[in-house]
């Protein structure tokens, strides 16, 4: 990275710290610890609550009419992977400054904002910003409080042969959540807020030996990377600096809409 001098840190590729990056990207940089984007849909294979998605700007509703387009989003239900590629060529076509697989390891306050030690592929280096906007879960860039979590599951994503509709009512531990294609479907199944992977391999092994009769013919496919997670936003950390998490969102467009709320309307004014 060439640039060392940035108006604005975004902390995670999340939905929101998107949708705040593509609002303003003439003088932001989004680090990312992951590979991903949209890590808190995609990593976790949630769908979010689609039953009545509502654009506010102009650009969501572009974003609404091509998860349409794309059949990521259908009368049915929708299909979380197909995220991936919609945001990415969004990333792209920005030409926005961007770090991937890239871990903050110290953020220091200085006189005229902050400066953050990066580790990634390339070595250690350090850059500099007047504002950080943190949108992960785990509040990265803040290491004196880790977010409290509110709600833990975790997703696994089901396929069916059969060519028909089939569509299961949600339980206690579990949601069902239909695809956007009539043999994909995923379920959320409940874990405690303190649960870790050990616990979530029980609640998948329970699940799928105990599931109902007419949820047999659905094989599981892939298992979710990271927890389905609702946290305590921890806000405003210091002057210019504050973590929203992307994660509380209702799904990944009202999660972009906040995201632009944040930097239009510093545009504006």
């Amino acid at each position: 990275m060439k640039r060392k001098q940035f108006k604005r840190a975004i902390i995670g590729s999340t939905a929101l710290g998107l949708g705040a990056l593509l609002h303003d990207s003439e003088d932001s940089i989004l680090i990312e610890r992951s590979a991903m984007v949209l890590p808190e849909w995609t990593g976790a294979y949630a769908a979010g609550d689609w039953s009545n998605p509502i654009a506010n700007s102009d650009s969501g509703q572009e974003l609404l009419d091509e998860l349409r387009q794309r059949q990521v989003l259908t009368e049915r239900g929708f299909h979380t992977p197909g995220l991936g590629a919609v945001f990415f060529k969004r990333l792209h076509d920005a030409s926005v400054a961007h770090s991937f697989m890239t871990e903050i390891t110290q953020v220091e306050q200085t006189d005229d904002g902050f400066a953050i030690d990066l580790h990634h592929v390339g070595g250690h280096e350090r850059i500099n910003c007047h504002e950080i906007i943190d949108t992960t879960n785990q509040a990265r860039s803040y290491f004196a409080e880790i977010p409290k979590v509110l709600r833990r599951s975790i997703v696994l994503q089901l396929h069916n042969a059969e060519d028909q509709i089939q569509d299961h009512p949600s339980q206690d531990h579990y949601r069902w959540h239909p695809g956007a294609f009539i043999n994909e479907a995923s379920v959320e199944l409940s874990l405690a807020v303190d649960a870790d992977w050990s616990d979530a391999r029980n609640a998948i092994h329970t699940f799928l030996t105990d599931r109902p009769e007419a949820m047999r013919d659905w094989q599981c496919v892939a298992t979710a990377t990271q927890f389905c997670e609702q946290v305590t936003a921890l806000g405003q950390l210091s002057d210019n600096w504050q973590h929203i998490a992307s994660c509380n969102t209702k799904n990944a467009l009202a999660g972009f809409e906040q995201g632009a709320a944040l930097t239009m309307k510093e545009v504006l004014a």
